[in-house]
């Protein structure tokens, strides 16, 4: 294993084999492994993910992270607020740090996991540790027990996420936010006398829900490039298309979904209108925008399946 710090998690299909998968923040953008053996439980989670950024950006300021082993299968995405770059602050360093956090305590965890707790212990890591200078992200993470089937899951701004039962859209996630266009975020305004300065708002504003689930539900994690540009049956049926002349593994299903999120983004069409147009009317209806929302777009698969 690579001694660099670990930063993005690389897009992968674990299909159940228990695997932990990361990425580095290289040229070569090479994906490393370790192989655990998976433990004996009711359910079993297979996943695909990816990041796209626009072509006029130099890299996703988007991360995610995948875990999975010892019965628990844990995920995340968390999105890095743009406007950090203002202050000459790259805005990918504070999100990818907080989700290699979550693994690192992942790995660290003893007993029952709670979310709000491990989404407090990455960012006080990055606070008292001083590991982003300045920047923020939303954030949105699940965590499934493979042994009793309960699903648990944390948003705060608006990344958020899907769960599809049936063909149906079974739950979506609401949004946070403080303002137009400002969502909840958790942050470091600056170092100060060698302290992090805390900014935004606090892991416990972030909304926590549990779930029963079922076989073959889907659950699909998405940052607001996601979910800007497309509705939740729209994300469904773009997940459930897929030929197999496209791939059908759920890293390709991840890649076209994050593929026509960025489309719709931009094309206009007769009659469409994007939940980002939507937000912006409901906020003030002398807003007119057409299109979505150009922005990086990452989605994680989570597909369940009965042992």
């Amino acid at each position: 294993m690579s001694t660099r710090s670990v930063f993005r998690l690389g897009k992968c299909n674990l299909n159940g084999r228990g695997a932990i998968f990361y990425r580095f923040l290289t040229t070569d953008r090479t994906v490393f492994a370790t192989n655990v053996a998976a433990s004996k439980a009711k359910y079993e989670a297979h996943f695909g993910a990816h990041c796209r950024a626009p072509h006029n950006k130099m890299a996703c300021e988007d991360a995610y992270f995948i875990w999975n082993r010892n019965g628990i299968a844990a995920f995340g995405v968390a999105d890095g607020v743009s406007a950090w770059r203002h202050a000459g602050t790259d805005p990918s360093l504070f999100p990818n740090m907080l989700m290699a956090n979550c693994m690192k305590h992942l790995e660290d965890c003893q007993g029952k996991i709670n979310l709000k707790e491990l989404l407090s212990s990455a960012y006080s890591e990055i606070l008292q540790n001083n590991q982003v200078e300045a920047g923020s992200s939303t954030a949105c993470l699940g965590i499934l027990d493979k042994e009793n089937g309960q699903l648990q899951t944390l948003n705060l701004g608006d990344s958020g996420f899907c769960l599809f039962r049936n063909g149906e859209t079974f739950y979506k996630s609401k949004e946070q936010y403080h303002d137009l266009n400002v969502p909840y975020q958790v942050g470091v305004k600056e170092i100060v006398d060698g302290k992090a300065v805390p900014h935004g708002n606090s892991p416990c504003d972030a909304v926590v829900h549990s779930f029963d689930i079922e076989d073959d539900d889907l659950i699909i994690l998405g940052t607001d490039g996601l979910f800007d540009n497309m509705y939740p049956q729209d994300i469904f049926a773009a997940v459930s298309s897929t030929s197999p002349r496209d791939g059908t593994d759920l890293d390709g299903r991840s890649r076209l979904l994050t593929k026509e999120a960025l489309a719709r983004s931009v094309e206009l069409k007769p009659g469409r209108i994007t939940p980002r147009e939507e937000r912006l009317q409901k906020y003030d209806d002398s807003l007119i925008i057409p299109g979505g929302n150009f922005d990086d777009v990452t989605a994680v698969v989570v597909h369940i399946k009965t042992q």
